[in-house]
């Protein structure tokens, strides 16, 4: 029996275990331990070519942690919430993605390119683990995105549950709702890298499978455009205005399935005068997807 044993992860922070193991003349093997924790480390993940997650995490829970069962079917059943140091990394973008972004078109087309995975089997390995998070701003999570759009990087809140059963399956479900981060969006086929800060109201719902995520995220960055650069050439302006550069917010939003997201692009302009925002926006149509993709996309190194 343990009674308000004290335990140590790798960094010196202490947890109790309150509980027993059983045995049976020394066969049959069985655990049923509560584990008390503060700001104790969860997990310490490195980084693997198969892993549907990595990293590290830190969590407080009273119990944090129940291991029970005989043991060769082993079940951990984790509740905790998140501490500061807390770092995951998920990364959907695993080896047998494409590697060009097709997610992206200058024209309406009613085939689309869908994501699927083709994980592995892998066999029975007799531990099981039931994991719900309470997330919150002490934590950091990173997706990597699939086909090389890039990664949401950010510190949010939400309820996620993750589940690894005894055969290796991953899945977790839940809704993160992002209060702050960044977009890295990349585009290789057109040289395009661009980093957005994510807007409040962001957030990522998981279904179950890794694979199976609703985005619901726009994101922005500020630049500074020359006026002379709109098309028509803005006859309406004075040449004093052509010449002036004015600050420009550009929006991306990505909607629907993480796989396949509907992107959106749109601009707006902060500080400019009502005369101003009706040159530009009559010179450019943002209710026209193509033209608003050739915008972002071909002046994207100005």
């Amino acid at each position: 029996r343990f009674e308000n044993f004290a335990v140590k992860d790798t960094l010196g922070n202490t947890a109790i275990v309150n509980g027993e193991i059983r045995n049976k003349a020394f066969n049959n093997w069985a655990l049923d331990l509560n584990i008390d924790a503060d700001k104790f480390l969860g997990f310490n993940k490195a980084y693997s070519y198969d892993e549907m997650y990595y990293g590290n995490a830190f969590g407080s829970g009273h119990p944090a942690v129940r291991i029970a069962g005989p043991v060769e079917n082993l079940v951990f059943t984790i509740n905790a919430k998140t501490e500061k140091g807390t770092n995951i990394f998920i990364p959907l973008n695993n080896p047998g993605t494409v590697s060009e972004n097709d997610f992206i078109t200058f024209i309406n087309k009613a085939d689309t390119v869908g994501a699927s995975s083709n994980i592995p089997s892998t066999s029975y390995s007799g531990l099981s683990m039931n994991m719900n998070y309470e997330v919150n701003e002490n934590a950091a999570i990173q997706l990597f995105l699939p086909y090389d759009m890039g990664n949401i990087k950010g510190t949010g809140k939400g309820l996620l549950k993750m589940d690894l059963d005894n055969y290796g399956e991953f899945s977790i479900s839940g809704l993160y709702q992002i209060s702050k981060g960044s977009f890295e969006f990349t585009m290789p086929k057109y040289t395009l890298k661009r980093t957005f800060d994510i807007l409040d109201g962001s957030y990522i719902r998981w279904n179950g499978s890794p694979y199976d995520a609703t985005i619901n995220m726009t994101a922005a960055y500020r630049k500074d455009v020359s006026l002379s650069s709109l098309p028509n050439n803005a006859s309406q302006l004075t040449q004093q205005q052509l010449a002036q550069r004015i600050k420009v917010n550009c929006i991306i939003s990505l909607k629907d399935n993480l796989f396949k997201p509907r992107i959106k692009f749109s601009i707006n302009l902060p500080d400019a005068d009502e005369t101003t925002k009706r040159t530009v926006f009559s010179a450019i149509d943002t209710t026209n997807k193509a033209e608003m993709n050739q915008q972002k996309i071909g002046r994207a190194h100005v």
